[in-house]
């Protein structure tokens, strides 16, 4: 007796433990994005910036700027930087630059100022107090080249302002230059052997070259809110892309009025808030309830641009709202802020086509048939199959189309992974399916046979037929000869 109920409990808690890791979602155990715990009031605080760079006292490591204070990981420990008080300042950007008297100086921006220390230790604040920068809500900041020596160049959501050697200058707008107003991303950009400074805000895009501003796109962009700012290498040369608040554009370096738009596979269900690029220049596309990526064909001109997705199935949450901040560590781990945390994507988890192979495309009926590319499939009037895809991190993923008897492939790329055709005609019929796997790589077509059996009386109606014709014309005959045996 004893042995049986021992026996009993055990299979119970077989059954339970079955049950849980059944019941367990899949991101659960081994999910692609990661919400990175953060000291203090700091774990459900907006992120206002991050980055990796050499310190003060030497160290090199990522800093999380938050509007619960300033961080950076040493050792797998969260520290304090800078140390001011009970609560650091929500840093937006971190400059190491010539400072004042020409020696290394950290620059940081901050929603109060810039901060700037040259051993970590004493800090000198510039505000619009004792200078002429037009708000201390500074978004962004950036080291330049001119003319006269370098330049550090201050994004504020009021406009632009320049700091040369101990002089300021606040940059205006004007027709056909500087388009004004918010300026939340610089870069510099080498295009056709120049170099070009970009500064883009929620009102349009301006180049600043040889001292001259320029505005891009102004009437594409016309009407447009600005979130986001990137490039993008592709095999015909670099690509400017703007994040806008409905449409996401492709512009070129090197023609002002040029703007196309940039085709997705799945109409993204909320504006594109924020753009970023990981080691393998693949550019991520953030929205509310997603994230995109896409891998350009700059090295294989012949190659399809690659998309993937991912999300609340890998990892994060059902609505979040990104900060324009994300950065790429040394040991390649992708970091993104939102409102509410910081996410990552550890390099294991973060693939190119060359590591990973390709998936094995598995078809099954309602029979539970399995069938793979080259097996013939038996139906009735109509084709119900589901879609498998072997050999994929995340199968959830897959995308595929679908064409029969060799028409064009047609219509969005689908995520349900039934396919359904209905009213196939008798006879033999070819089936081709192209999928998209979880790394965005297009494989196909994969071809199937589609038989649908004729019915009997369409079987037997052809011999019937011949043999009542040849019947007719025999007795025919014979009407007409009757010596015709």
């Amino acid at each position: 007796m004893t042995h049986f109920i021992a026996n009993r409990l055990t299979c119970q808690l077989l059954i339970a433990a079955l049950a849980l890791g059944l019941a367990r979602p899949a991101t659960a155990e081994e999910p692609t994005w990661y919400q990175t715990e953060l000291p203090g009031a700091a774990a459900q605080a907006e992120v206002s910036g991050l980055g990796t760079i050499r310190f003060p006292d030497g160290q090199t490591s990522l800093w999380v700027g938050t509007t619960a204070g300033t961080f950076r990981q040493l050792d797998g420990q969260w520290q304090d930087f800078p140390v001011m008080g009970s609560v650091g300042p929500a840093v937006r950007a971190i400059l190491i630059a010539p400072g004042k008297a020409g020696q290394t100086t950290w620059w940081l921006a901050t929603d109060e100022g810039v901060l700037l220390t040259a051993d970590g230790q004493h800090w000198e604040r510039f505000s619009t107090d004792n200078s002429p920068l037009l708000d201390n809500d500074i978004l962004t900041v950036h080291l330049s080249q001119g003319k006269d020596g370098p330049e550090i160049w201050f994004g504020t959501r009021l406009g632009l302002t320049v700091w040369r050697s101990g002089n300021w200058e606040n940059t205006l707008a004007r027709p056909g230059g500087f388009h004004g107003g918010m300026t939340h991303t610089i870069r510099q950009l080498l295009v056709d052997g120049q170099r070009q400074t970009w500064a883009a805000g929620s009102a349009g895009i301006s180049r600043h070259i040889d001292g001259e501003w320029q505005r891009w796109a102004s009437d594409c962009l016309r009407g447009h809110t600005i979130n986001a700012f990137e490039t993008l290498d592709h095999s015909a040369g670099l690509r400017l892309v703007v994040a806008t608040d409905r449409i996401v554009f492709v512009l070129l370096p090197n023609d002002p009025t040029s703007c196309m738009r940039l085709d997705l596979p799945d109409d993204p269900s909320h504006p594109i808030v924020h753009l970023a690029r990981d080691q393998h220049d693949r550019l991520y596309l953030f929205s509310e309830s997603r994230i995109d990526r896409t891998a350009s064909p700059a090295r294989n001109p012949d190659a399809l641009v690659q998309w993937t997705f991912f999300d609340h199935r890998d990892g994060l949450g059902n609505h979040l709202q990104w900060s324009e901040t994300s950065t790429t560590s040394a040991d390649g781990r992708l970091w993104a802020g939102s409102h509410n945390g910081l996410w990552s994507m550890p390099p294991a988890n973060n693939k190119t086509d060359s590591e990973t192979a390709a998936p094995r495309l598995i078809l099954s009926d309602q029979a539970g048939q399995r069938y793979r590319p080259g097996d013939r499939l038996q139906i009735d009037n109509r084709l119900e199959v589901a879609l498998e895809a072997t050999g994929m991190a995340r199968p959830h993923a897959l995308r595929f189309r679908a064409r029969l008897n060799e028409t064009e492939f047609s219509g969005p790329w689908r995520q349900q992974p039934e396919l359904i055709i209905h009213s196939i005609g008798h006879g033999q019929h070819r089936l081709e399916i192209e999928i998209m796997d979880d790394l965005g790589r297009v494989h196909g077509p994969l071809a199937f046979t589609v038989q649908r059996a004729w019915p009997l009386m369409f079987l037997w109606g052809g011999p019937l037929a011949l043999a009542l014709m040849i019947g007719l014309t025999l007795a025919l005959r014979r009407s007409r000869n009757p010596k015709i045996p």
